[in-house]
């Protein structure tokens, strides 16, 4: 995550968390790809083994990433290699995230917790 909002990733492309395989710059055998460059800053980051999560400026949660098993909380079970918006979550002020594995902990700012 940088000063200006913009989030890079670097790591195993194949599980698409740190974005597209197109975009992605290979040296000295690391991966780095820039997932999120926009004018709604990004302010949180999480990444778990397969999927990554932000929270942008306005509140609301992104996830892209592995989902086989819907652990980016998108309501389906597609693969996305760049952020798409957490619709349940859309119009919620998102706090914090944390993770494991295969799941995801969002704490809202009024204090209820979503998994």
């Amino acid at each position: 995550l940088l000063i200006n909002g913009s989030v890079y990733a670097s790591g195993d492309i194949d599980n698409l968390n740190i974005g597209d395989k197109q975009e992605a710059i290979i040296s000295q055998g690391i991966t780095t790809a820039l997932v999120y460059g926009g004018l709604n800053q990004c302010v949180d980051i999480f990444a778990g083994s397969t999927q990554s999560f932000m929270i942008k400026e306005s509140g609301l949660l992104y996830a892209w990433g592995y989902n086989k098993f819907g652990q980016l909380g998108t309501g389906d079970a597609v693969n996305s290699a760049k952020p798409i918006l957490v619709r349940r979550l859309n119009g919620i002020s998102i706090n914090s995230i944390v993770g494991g594995d295969k799941l995801a902990v969002a704490l809202l700012d009024n204090g209820d917790v979503y998994a």
